[in-house]
């Protein structure tokens, strides 16, 4: 999904889909894909080798996944239950007051929706922030981005997207897992068409603007200023 509120885009393209891939989400990497000789787009999937090739913009597609950043103080009960269950593998804690991110199974550990923070109680009063990514019922992706078009984009018909290749988007396709809150974070691409950092993917040429953050509706999307090309 893309915050339009902020998103500045200069140039975009409509682009062939590579056969047997689809979209899934607007504001996914799109990389190069060339298949018996015909060129496409297809998600990122963070893997070496790849050729950025811009971030997805179409008519509204269906929300499968989202992000959830929430602020807390760690209670004297040293547990913390999320606002939603988060997806497996996608949470990410920052200590705001320490300034440093915690490690799983170090410094907490999670089932289902509960969060247990392990070690010293000294923990207990310090403000955390936890980032996450967790699937929409539909009620919920529809008080995020309205109701879908009946029969989805129009693109989609012809098996192309729109790419932007390069200006200022806020994209909530990004890895929860990671730290944002980094110093000059490099950005990447990742596995389902996410900008991450690190890992195998390709470089992206770009900028972090707006770090993702619990402040406000564009809080859950991560600001990047960019050129593909």
């Amino acid at each position: 999904m893309l915050y339009f509120p902020k998103s500045r885009y200069q140039l975009s393209q409509e682009m062939s889909v590579a056969t047997g891939q689809s979209v899934t989400a607007e504001g996914q990497c799109m990389v190069a894909s060339t298949v018996a000789g015909v060129f496409g787009v297809e998600p990122s999937a963070g893997s070496s080798g790849e050729l950025f090739m811009g971030f997805a913009v179409s008519e509204q597609i269906g929300l499968n996944s989202f992000t959830s950043i929430e602020a807390l103080t760690i209670s004297s009960g040293l547990t913390y239950t999320t606002t939603y269950t988060p997806s497996s593998g996608t949470v990410f804690i920052f200590d705001n007051t320490d300034n440093v991110a915690l490690v799983v199974t170090t410094d907490y550990t999670i089932s289902g929706s509960v969060i247990s923070f392990t070690g010293s109680t000294a923990i207990a009063g310090k403000s955390v922030t936890v980032f996450y990514r967790y699937v929409p019922t539909t009620v919920q992706a529809n008080s995020i981005q309205g109701n879908i078009k009946p029969g989805g984009p129009a693109a989609a018909v012809w098996n192309q997207v729109g790419v932007i290749k390069s200006g200022v988007i806020y994209t909530s396709e990004w890895d929860t897992s990671v730290n944002w809150l980094a110093t000059n974070p490099a950005l990447k691409t990742g596995a389902n068409g996410r900008v991450t950092i690190g890992g195998s993917g390709v470089a992206i040429n770009g900028v972090v603007v707006a770090a993702p953050n619990s402040g406000g509706p564009d809080g859950n999307f991560l600001g990047i200023e960019f050129s593909a090309m």
